[in-house]
């Protein structure tokens, strides 16, 4: 296999997981050992940082619905040296290159009611392009096993996992911690104390339990800030419940630039991430690598990614959210250990292990593609 490419439509827009994804595994991918001798073809749509890195080749394509674009718009433009192209959620039919498609999650099967009718509509051709590719990604265990229950003819061999990673510049030194968290409180005028929560406002993401838990928690002293673009339907719940907690003390930051994100993270008493659904939950992995508590979901991707570095507490139950709350900012031993643990949890999760895992499902993709 000479030569390997990327679908990268969500360089430069798609949901922030997927832009995350891929601005993490793109440069590992660029600087791995491994990489196939003909390099790395990249088809894109729009200018952005990455078009600089050595050992990627671009190809700037029109813009156009996923499916148009990966199935009409790359295959027009593919190199006869490439042997399988990695794709986000949308499987070409057609295709001269193996087809390796990364699916972050299926919560649009497991959990509809938490979509829109156009979204649900949308989502539902992701599952009859599946079986199109020679290799399913997906970003953890969790999500690997949801797609071999609901396609149970898949050979499992077929799946493998390729889970995100943490990017280096959330990893702080104790004096990098206070530099970043004072520039952070100084743009957004945080000044005092508060629990974060970081991820989109989407009503899957259980942020008006989160506001109810903590205005019942009795932390007077501490604010809650949610950072994270709109996205998905209204949530009125949302609304009503931060309209409710009285003296403006839940502050909302709308999306956070990269470069400050660290900083919010390394400011906060804890990290909130409470969510109904996941396929992984990359915040968590942050702002442990910040050197921050986190308080999580029980939930299966979140166990499984998080392990025994985070509080996980039932999403469904804000009583359990209140009490969870409380403790992980008042209990110095528990907060400790919760810092120790997730430090280390997330070191494991580096892009360079997610370009190693994209590169064999790559190579395997070529092998198994139609002759």
């Amino acid at each position: 296999m000479d030569a390997v490419g990327v679908e990268g439509r969500w360089l430069t827009g798609g949901p922030p997981s997927g832009r995350r994804f891929m601005h993490g595994l793109l440069p590992a991918m660029a600087l791995d050992p491994d990489r196939p001798r003909g390099g790395i073809v990249v088809f894109d749509r729009a200018a952005h940082e990455l078009r600089t890195l050595p050992g990627l080749r671009f190809r700037h394509l029109p813009s156009s619905p996923a499916p148009l674009f990966n199935g009409v718009e790359i295959q027009l433009a593919l190199p006869r040296s490439v042997g399988a192209v990695l794709y986000q959620s949308f499987t070409p039919p057609l295709s001269a290159a193996g087809r390796v498609v990364v699916i972050h999650d299926l919560i649009y099967l497991s959990r509809p009611d938490l979509f829109t009718r156009v979204e649900r509509a949308y989502f539902g051709l992701l599952p009859r392009l599946l079986s199109r590719a020679e290799i399913v990604a997906t970003v953890s265990e969790h999500v690997r096993d949801e797609v071999l229950g609901r396609f149970p003819k898949r050979d499992a061999a077929t799946v493998q996992v390729v889970p995100n990673g943490v990017d280096p510049s959330f990893f702080l030194t104790s004096d990098q911690r206070l530099v970043e968290a004072d520039r952070a409180r100084r743009k957004y005028g945080l000044v005092r104390p508060y629990a974060v929560a970081v991820g989109r406002r989407n009503p899957r993401k259980n942020l008006a339990r989160l506001v109810r838990a903590f205005a019942a928690s009795g932390l007077d002293d501490l604010d809650l800030v949610l950072a994270g673009p709109t996205d998905g339907p209204h949530d009125g719940p949302l609304e009503e419940a931060i309209a409710a907690v009285a003296g403006g003390r839940v502050r909302q930051l709308g999306e956070v630039p990269n470069e400050l994100l660290p900083g919010v993270y390394a400011g906060a008493a804890c990290a909130c991430y409470v969510s109904l659904a996941e396929g992984f939950g990359v915040p968590p992995l942050e702002a442990m690598a910040t050197g921050t508590p986190v308080l999580a979901s029980e939930i299966p991707p979140i166990r499984e990614v998080a392990a025994d570095a985070a509080m996980l507490v039932d999403p469904l139950r804000e009583d359990a959210i209140r009490d969870g709350l409380r403790r992980i900012v008042l209990d110095a031993g528990l907060r400790k250990t919760l810092i120790e643990r997730g430090y280390v949890r997330a070191s494991e999760y580096t892009w360079a292990r997610s370009s190693r895992a994209a590169l064999a499902c790559l190579r395997a993709a070529a092998d198994l593609r139609p002759r």
